[in-house]
């Protein structure tokens, strides 16, 4: 600060108000703003201090309503108001006081200008010649001393990403919102009661030509395809999709060639038996109903539902299974569906905080209402599935609680800073701090989305340019 006459005058200084919090998304920076007038003064010799600049090292305060003409509110010992480029004085004193006298110490009253200044509107400059550098404190002299660092302004497109909780499992058959569940479809014939003789265990993995379950020792082989079995094959039976699916597993399996199309033909006969007698059963060219169990691919025993030794009926449930692929399920609430879509990328967060990125793979197109609980607020939901882009990352626990940032909003060209670069005011709004080598200058500003992931808000106003160096907290 310098007096009209140009002479510098005296330095005071006061401790900074508390860091402030931006809208609970991340500290914004607080500092001492210095400030001074003078120390002493003849009478009526025409001096005055106006406040026509101030340093920008440490500042807090708030931005004033017009650019030019706002009034600071300014907090301390002393506190008065004071306007940009107003002559500087002290409030009068409480109770009586001869005038001479009350001129007298007037004159000889050093006042310190300071304090939570948050921010000047984006047409005021603060130029300083030195504004990190002064003298050692001393009881007369505090400084916070809070360090600093710069950022840069970029223009970006400004992902506005939501944190929300799902379970990482492992997919269903079809999408489904629970394990598929399977079924007997029917009771090979036996001169025994049929019984369970061998079931899996939870968590077992079975593939293709592998056993599922076995019936008085005869396995249930598993092979893939949609259609679920719902008759015996045997030579002479009529085309279909099921005797396409069992060509397309003999020939993957090795067991023939010229397997192809609906037809029971004499290569699927001759290839059925090879299949049969691989498992010590007997090389007939037909399989009974209950001889195969058919699923679109491997599949995760989830659960057991039969008892070992106990007896086997056709339409019993035997077990659940689920797919082998790695997916999170998500109760997304059904305000925010509208905004996310099926091939999104997301990131999930693991329980130790490590991230692996994934995809959104469905959506669903129902609502459902769940009661509040830890992962829903009683809201309408709707399911959303992510697939793990990287599923070793996510290694083999099952119904394993997670983070998952979501993409809620897409900005394109924004002008973006770290949330930190953010100033609050006292008196509502926000300001960025532009430095340009010595000069500092505080620009107040609009802001916009914010991402909560990386820490970044979309701001605008006038004097904001990509490229700018802004003041961020140091660490």
């Amino acid at each position: 600060m310098y007096g009209e006459r140009g002479g510098p005058i005296g330095l005071a200084r006061l401790p900074a108000a508390a860091v402030l919090r931006a809208m609970g998304r991340g500290a914004v920076h607080s500092r001492t703003v210095l400030a001074s007038v003078p120390e002493a003064t003849e009478p009526n010799d025409g001096w005055h201090a106006k406040v026509i600049q101030l340093p920008a090292t440490r500042h807090s305060g708030r931005l004033p309503d017009k650019e030019n003409d706002g009034q600071w509110a300014l907090y301390g010992p002393v506190s008065f108001t004071a306007s940009y480029g107003a002559p500087v004085s002290t409030p009068e004193p409480s109770g009586s006081m001869p005038s001479e006298e009350a001129s007298r110490r007037r004159r000889r009253t050093v006042v310190a200008v300071v304090a939570a200044l948050m921010v000047v509107a984006a047409a005021v400059t603060l130029v300083v010649t030195d504004p990190f550098s002064s003298p050692a404190p001393s009881e007369a002299s505090i400084d916070n001393h809070y360090p600093i660092s710069y950022a840069t302004v970029q223009r970006q497109t400004l992902r506005s990403r939501t944190e929300v909780q799902g379970t990482l499992t492992f997919a269903n058959v079809g999408g489904s919102a629970s394990p598929t569940v399977v079924v007997v479809p029917g009771v090979p014939p036996s001169s025994t009661p049929p019984l369970y003789t061998a079931l899996p265990s939870p968590g077992q993995v079975v593939r293709r030509d592998q056993e599922l379950f076995a019936v008085n020792g005869k396995p249930v082989l598993l092979l893939y395809g949609n259609v679920p079995p719902w008759r015996p094959f045997a030579p002479g039976m009529s085309p279909g999709a099921d005797v396409a699916e069992l060509n397309a597993n003999l020939a993957a399996l090795g067991y023939g060639t010229g397997l192809v199309g609906p037809d029971f033909s004499p290569a699927t006969a001759a290839a059925l038996a090879k299949l049969r007698a691989a498992h010590a059963m007997p090389a007939t060219e037909q399989a009974p109903l209950g001889s195969v169990i058919f699923e679109p691919a491997a599949v995760r025993v989830t659960s057991v539902d039969a008892t070992l030794g106990g007896p086997v009926s056709a339409g019993q449930e035997v077990l659940h299974v689920s797919l082998t692929s790695r997916q999170v399920q998500i109760p997304l609430d059904a305000s925010q569906a509208g905004s996310i879509a099926v091939g999104d990328k997301v990131s999930i967060v693991l329980p130790d905080n490590s991230t692996t990125p994934g995809v959104v793979s469905y959506i669903s197109h129902v609502a459902t209402m769940s009661p509040p609980n830890g992962n829903s607020n009683g809201n309408p939901t709707v399911e959303v599935d992510v697939a793990p882009l990287d599923p070793a990352a996510t290694g083999a626990l099952d119904q394993l609680p997670v983070d998952v940032w979501i993409t809620t909003q897409s900005v394109p060209s924004a002008l973006t800073v770290p949330v930190n670069a953010l100033v609050a005011l006292s008196g509502g709004g926000y300001a960025i701090e532009v430095a340009r080598g010595a000069t500092h200058r505080l620009v107040g500003v609009t802001l916009g989305s914010f991402d909560d992931a990386d820490g970044l808000v979309q701001v605008s106003g006038p004097g904001v340019r990509a490229g700018e160096r802004v003041v961020v907290p140091g660490l």
